[in-house]
Formats: C-alpha cells, sequence, structure tokens
C-alpha cells in the first residue's frame, strides 16, 4: 500500500502473531495506527465470550490503543505502542494500561529461497490500580477463610528476543514465520483482605524456629482502615508451620518470576487499495513455584494453564494515498494468559480456562 509501507507490525505482545520483517527503508519515515477495541454481545458474532451469570455485561471489554514505528536507518526500526483496555467484572474498577517498545534490525535481505531475517529486542508491560478477587476462598495454602483479597497495584515486565523471518511470494503476497523468548516479572502492592467481616493488610513476615533453630515463614496480619470495634483481632503473626500449610515464598504466589517461549507466523496479501493479514501464534509459560503451588494449593482447579493460543485476522482498505481504515479480530484459547501476566496468581488461575476474543477499529497513516 504505496506510502504507508504496508503498516509492519514488528511488535511485541500483543499482537505478536503479526510480526514480520520491517521493510520500511527510508530513514525518519514510518506510522501511527489508533484505534477502538471492543467485545460485548452485540460484537461477538461467533460466540467466543461465554454468558456469565452474574450479569449480561460481565466479560465486556472496551478500549482503545495507538501505536507506531519509525525507521532510523535503512536496516533499523524503532516503535512503541499505547494500550488502554478495561473487562467489566462484578468487582474491578479499574483499566488496565499496557505499553510496549522495541528495536528491530534487519541482517539479511530477500532472496530467492532465502528469507529477509530480522533480529529484535522489546520491552513490554501492564499496570493498573488495584485487582479484586471477590469470593470466598482459602489463603496461601492456609484453612484461613477469606471473603476477599484486593491486590494493589499490580504491574509486570517483560524483555523479549525475536527472530523474525519474511519471505515475498509474489507481487502481492508474503509470509513470515517467528521465535521468540522472554523473561516476565510481576510485581504487586499491598494485599488487603476481608476476613470475618474485618478489613486487614497481610504481609509475609519471618520468625524464629525454636524447635530446629533458624527461620520460618509467616502470615503477618494487621488491622487496616478505620478500626471496627466488632473486630478483636487488631495484628496476628501465624507461622506457615503452625497452620499446616507450607512456607510462604517472597512473592506471597502474587509476585513472581517466570520466563516463556512463543513460536508463530504470518500471511498477507494486497493489492493498490486493500491487505489481509492472517496471524498465528502460540506462547509457552514457565512459571516455577508458581505452577507448583497452583497444582497443590488452589481450592477451585489445580490445572496449571501455562499455554495460549492467538489468531489474529485483519482487513484493511486505503482511503487516501497515505490513510488507511482496518478492521481486526483477535482469538485466545485462554482469556488473556500471558498478555496480562500480573491477573495469572494462585487465587485467579482458575479463571484462565475460556477462551476470549475482540475486535479492533481504527485508522493507520504513513509518512
Amino acid at each position: 500500500m504505496a506510502g504507508l509501507s504496508i503498516q509492519r507490525d514488528a511488535r511485541a505482545a500483543p499482537l505478536d502473531e503479526l510480526l514480520t520483517v520491517q521493510q520500511e527503508t527510508r530513514p525518519l519515515h514510518g506510522e501511527v495506527e489508533v484505534g477502538w477495541d471492543g467485545m460485548n454481545k452485540y460484537l461477538d458474532m461467533f460466540g467466543v465470550r461465554e454468558d456469565d451469570p452474574r450479569g449480561a455485561t460481565i466479560g465486556d471489554y472496551s478500549g482503545h490503543h495507538l501505536r507506531g514505528g519509525l525507521a532510523l536507518d535503512k536496516r533499523l526500526w524503532s516503535d512503541g505502542s499505547y494500550w488502554k483496555r478495561k473487562v467489566e467484572t462484578p468487582y474491578d474498577d479499574g483499566e488496565n494500561r499496557t505499553y510496549q517498545a522495541g528495536i528491530q534490525y534487519q541482517i539479511t535481505e530477500n532472496k530467492e529461497k532465502w528469507p529477509a531475517l530480522s533480529l529484535r529486542l522489546s520491552g513490554w508491560g501492564n499496570s493498573t490500580g488495584q485487582v479484586v478477587k471477590g469470593s470466598s476462598m482459602p489463603i496461601f495454602g492456609t484453612d484461613i477463610s477469606t471473603e476477599s483479597v484486593t491486590i494493589k497495584d499490580p504491574s509486570d515486565r517483560q524483555f523479549q528476543g525475536d527472530l523474525i523471518g519474511s519471505w515475498s511470494l509474489t507481487p502481492s503476497t508474503s509470509v513470515s514465520v517467528f521465535s521468540s523468548m522472554g523473561v516476565s516479572k510481576v510485581k504487586v502492592g499491598d494485599v488487603l483482605s476481608s476476613i470475618g467481616g474485618c478489613n486487614y493488610k497481610i504481609e509475609r513476615t519471618m520468625v524464629p524456629n525454636t524447635v530446629d533453630g533458624g527461620w520460618n515463614t509467616a502470615v503477618k496480619v494487621d488491622e487496616f482502615g478505620e478500626h471496627n470495634p466488632d473486630c478483636t483481632i487488631t495484628s496476628i503473626t501465624l507461622p506457615m508451620s503452625s497452620l499446616g500449610a507450607p512456607e510462604l515464598p517472597q512473592g506471597m504466589y502474587l509476585g513472581y518470576d517466570a520466563n516463556y517461549y512463543q513460536l508463530g507466523g504470518m500471511t498477507q496479501w494486497q493489492n493498490d487499495d486493500w491487505r489481509l493479514r492472517l496471524g498465528y501464534r502460540f506462547q509457552k509459560w514457565d512459571r516455577g513455584e508458581l505452577d507448583d503451588s497452583i497444582a497443590q494449593l488452589q481450592h477451585v482447579d489445580k490445572t496449571i494453564y501455562d499455554t495460549n493460543h492467538h489468531v489474529t485476522g485483519e482487513i484493511s482498505y486505503k482511503l487516501h494515498p497515505r490513510v488507511a481504515a482496518f478492521a481486526r479480530s483477535q482469538y485466545m484459547s485462554n482469556q488473556f494468559l500471558g498478555e496480562v501476566p500480573y491477573a495469572y496468581n494462585l487465587f485467579s488461575s482458575h479463571k484462565f480456562e475460556k477462551p476470549y476474543g475482540f475486535v479492533s477499529f481504527g485508522l493507520s497513516t504513513g509518512f
């Protein structure tokens, strides 16, 4: 698409399934995309989103994004994106913020059967003000039952490397494949809980082991907020061993380190006015001790959800030599698994067994 440089999508998650070797060779030229994203009962034409008995709007998705890229020289491409989005739940009010930045270097060109190859490094992450789980559950493998848990300021950071190959099969058709590896770190702020109608802050601490020497982990529970005279416990420290529970890791099964890899590819067809793209991505996660804790301690479903399949299709039409309108549809076999890593923890892992999808509409322009 003349003037648009085909809007090449060499970006980290989301939309990694559209990774391709960037072909813009004119320094300080690039593109910008702005779009609206959503899912509700009117957009869900294929019944991907399951109905929730708690309300017709539970699971609705709304948001917007801004993405752009710039050629620094004929082989070096930089890009970034920002997404703001919200999925309707019975408890949460906040909006998730996703940001990404990356740089790609083309090391070979497409010659006959040999693909154009690029190496890419990127960073991306998510954050929000708080997330809430509003149903009763035991915490940390103990017999302590809580009515709700609120996690303040959860965030995740990922650093990723990609190897991308692209072939031009015909003047109008191209194919790309990629493989990626990445590392992830999930952090959380205060952990607040309602126990017996009283509000508490929960922390991990260390206590002396009076039997064998050394130290053991414990849960420290402090009253939080305005004092409730009906709450007789204002502060208590409970060793995990006294609760018959395993030692509590530093992140309390909420913050953790992980790594992942992914494989996929994309095919693209275009003429002077239209462009069609279809991409696929498989992603596999390893969360170490968190996965082990889910298999042992998760109170609803001890299944570890560590893979996700993504399929994205897009159609765009050129409205002007440098402006195109697009419609894009994204499908995930396990809703947002790997897209928002901080959302996956010991309390929430059982929520990731369902598929999900959403659509985007917007404009892109080349300069």
